[in-house]
């Protein structure tokens, strides 16, 4: 609508779906991006009093789907197919959000193949978060699928806020293997490379009598 208002206004002439659509491929998508991520760090950093947050935290809760997309070659070359009714193919993504939950606004989106790790797209999430509300700490939410110890080992020891919901049966043997390691480090000075090298062993070694004993 708003195309056809322009051309009224100065008088061009009536312009093809096939012609606009030429144009708009010449559309560099990163601009989007670029102006999105300049209108969200104005409002966090120009207008603090609008700012919601928790105890001065920002919640922000992660979250992602499968999501099918325009079914062409070009899709299904770029985006790894998954086999669809009768053995047909369909392309599909794997899309994820950042979402700040008190003041609404969608702070970043990744999509990938469909396959690709939640938790790998949740890592680029909180890379490009923190440029945009860098002067808030930050609590961020997510489901069991992002559980990820790696991710909470370190979160825990550079003092970072999560809430990630776990399966009840390792949340006990979990807990009690970080509260081991971590008072192992504090107490040997052992850096962080190391103390997540004996982490995984560790955790491997147990999960592997675990599932030899059932």
């Amino acid at each position: 609508m708003e195309l056809y208002d322009f051309m009224e206004q100065y008088n061009y002439e009536n312009v093809s779906d096939v012609a606009l659509l030429k144009q708009r491929e010449k559309l560099n998508e990163e601009i989007f991006k670029e102006l999105n991520k300049s209108s969200l760090k104005d409002f966090y950093h120009l207008f603090p009093e609008e700012v919601k947050t928790f105890k001065g935290y920002i919640l922000t809760a992660i979250d992602g789907s499968d999501c099918e997309i325009p079914n062409t070659p070009i899709t299904r070359e770029r985006y790894q197919s998954k086999s669809g009714k009768n053995d047909g193919k369909v392309a599909r993504i794997k899309l994820s959000n950042c979402y700040d939950l008190l003041n609404h606004y969608v702070l970043d989106t990744e999509l990938e193949e469909y396959k690709h790790s939640e938790n790998e797209l949740a890592k680029r999430h909180m890379k490009e978060i923190e440029e945009i509300i860098k002067d808030y700490p930050i609590i961020s939410i997510r489901d069991r699928g992002y559980l990820s110890l790696s991710y909470m080992f370190h979160s825990v020891m550079e003092n970072k806020k999560f809430v990630i919901r776990l399966n009840q049966r390792y949340f006990k043997l979990e807990q009690n293997l970080m509260a081991l390691l971590m008072m192992t480090g504090l107490k040997s000075n052992i850096n962080m490379i190391e103390l997540e090298n004996i982490y995984k062993m560790i955790r491997n070694y147990i999960i592997i009598m675990k599932v030899e004993k059932q």
